[in-house]
């Protein structure tokens, strides 16, 4: 059976499926194989060693319908991707809740025993609950004590393990002193493995270029010292930044189907940080009345598209301890971690734009009066 006419000519510009999304390519060359057209593609931007042979079903014709076929695609895949992770993010609060009203269980078992065991008179099997229950209690707090002192509020719900365990273990108990013993016990060595987890953690580091800490340096001192504000909305906000920051990597000629995928996820997920770490984590108290009414006059607004690229700056050195504390693995770690240099890369060469003098402004004295 002869193979159907050719709908796509060598040279033409088409549109062509790649995994879920559509990208521009160009048809090189053609071929029949087991009776069916194929088309020879070339990628715009990718490298040589994308180009493939691909069927006819894959391929659809450069016109205004099918660019509007491919946003619409592009918009539902990001936005799927978002929603997987407002899932998870959605289930990682209830395992904080249910972890923490877990721990105040285990803690009040705890608590409850040495009392009950006394008022009962006493003897061998009391004094054998008693001691293993305050030496659990006693290094359950200093684990508590040291996680409230060196890791940072926004995540601590990532230390749930050991609630979650300790939840198991309540849960199971008997009402024999020997099981009492043993698991509160169990229990003392769950916490024991954890604080030394925690122990040997290694730092995340995120090192700022030299050329962007003058930048810092000068907006601590407009913003503490001089008492002047940034002029919002922004210039240039946090949102233009990252979308001109991805429209550069995305039209570099190694750039690939996957390392497109990886700077949109980064750089949403940045973005998303920020909206969430802006007003407990990234401003002076002296801004704190501004930051007050822009929430009430852009109610509907992310702060990434009113702060501007210094605050995101402030942003970024904070994020080594941060992601210290995630439950990343060492891959994902260090592959954030250049996606993060990377970007500060790109501060540095385009300084002189997102930076300057003249984004602040002297507050004045009714500012002052209501930040008394």
């Amino acid at each position: 059976m002869a193979p159907a006419r050719l709908k796509f000519s060598e040279g033409e510009k088409v549109l062509c499926f790649h995994g879920p999304l559509i990208y521009e390519a160009k048809c090189v060359k053609t071929r029949v194989k087991d009776g069916k057209n194929q088309y020879f593609v070339h990628y715009a931007g990718w490298n040589k060693n994308w180009d493939e042979f691909v069927p006819e079903s894959r391929i659809l014709k450069h016109n205004e319908a099918n660019l509007q076929k491919q946003k619409e695609l592009k918009d539902a895949h990001y936005a799927n991707v978002q929603a997987k992770k407002q899932i998870k993010s959605d289930a990682k609060k209830r395992r904080a809740e249910a972890a923490a009203a877990a721990a105040a269980a285990a803690a009040a078992a705890s608590a409850s025993g040495p009392s009950s065991s006394t008022s009962s008179g006493g003897g061998e099997s009391s004094g054998r609950q008693r001691e293993p229950s305050v030496s659990s209690v006693q290094s359950s707090e200093d684990g508590r004590r040291r996680r409230r002192l060196d890791t940072p509020e926004q995540v601590a719900p990532l230390q749930t393990p050991k609630a979650v365990e300790d939840k198991k273990l309540v849960d199971s108990s008997s009402e024999t002193a020997s099981d009492t013993e043993g698991r509160r016990k169990g229990r003392q060595e769950q916490t024991v493995e954890t604080e030394e987890q925690f122990l040997t953690k290694v730092e995340v580091k995120i090192k700022l270029p030299d050329e962007l800490k003058p930048w810092l340096v000068d907006d601590w001192d407009f913003v503490i010292r001089q008492k002047k504000l940034y002029n919002l909305p922004a210039r240039i906000t946090v949102n233009q930044f990252i979308s001109e920051y991805v429209k550069m990597k995305n039209s570099s000629k190694s750039s690939t189907p996957n390392k497109e995928s990886a700077v949109i996820e980064v750089t949403e997920g940045l973005k998303e940080y920020f909206n969430v770490m802006l007003g407990t984590q990234l401003l002076y108290k002296f801004e704190r009345v501004q930051y007050a009414d822009i929430l009430q006059s852009h109610k509907d607004t992310p702060l990434s598209e009113i702060y501007g690229p210094v605050h995101i700056l402030r942003l970024l050195v904070k994020m080594g301890p941060m992601l210290t504390y995630t439950q990343l693995d060492e891959k994902s770690i260090a592959l954030l971690q250049a996606h993060i240099q990377d970007l500060l890369r790109y501060m540095v060469r385009n300084s002189e734009r997102l930076f300057s003098t003249d984004d602040y402004y002297v507050a004045p004295p009714e500012y002052h009066r209501r930040g008394m």
